[in-house]
């Protein structure tokens, strides 16, 4: 199969939530792929976008995305929204799925036992009120 740009990113090499930019809103643009970023093409001119640097992408009226762009945006784990004009109504949304289940099996092994749902419990409200 042909090379089809950069190699896929691993999930210890993404930025961390609290380092990315919080959300871009896109309108009445095309966006496909060129390697580990997105490319905004619009009226005014092609824009390149390293996605993995996203929270939240918010797609407005007149947006196409390609299925390449929208594969890169879900290993980076960034998530979608398609919103209405100037982001006002949200009609759907698409995250990426976990790379793991380890932390929901931890959570439901500990809520399946009484009494480590009350340890954790007593934890939780110790911690809000010390």
């Amino acid at each position: 199969m042909k090379n089809m740009g950069a190699k896929k990113t691993e999930l210890n090499e993404l930025p961390r939530i609290s380092d990315r930019a919080s959300f871009l809103y896109v309108d009445h643009a095309k966006i496909s792929r060129s390697d580990s970023a997105i490319t905004i093409h619009k009226a005014e001119g092609i824009i390149k976008v390293p996605v993995a640097m996203l929270g939240v992408l918010l797609l407005g009226p007149g947006t196409d995305i390609s299925h390449r762009a929208v594969e890169l945006i879900g290993d980076a784990g960034t998530s979608m929204v398609w919103v209405g004009e100037r982001g006002v109504r949200h009609y759907a949304h698409g995250r990426a799925l976990s790379h793991s289940t380890r932390f929901l099996e931890k959570q439901a092994r500990l809520f399946a036992n009484r009494n480590s749902r009350l340890r954790v419990a007593r934890k939780m409200y110790a911690m809000r009120f010390p």
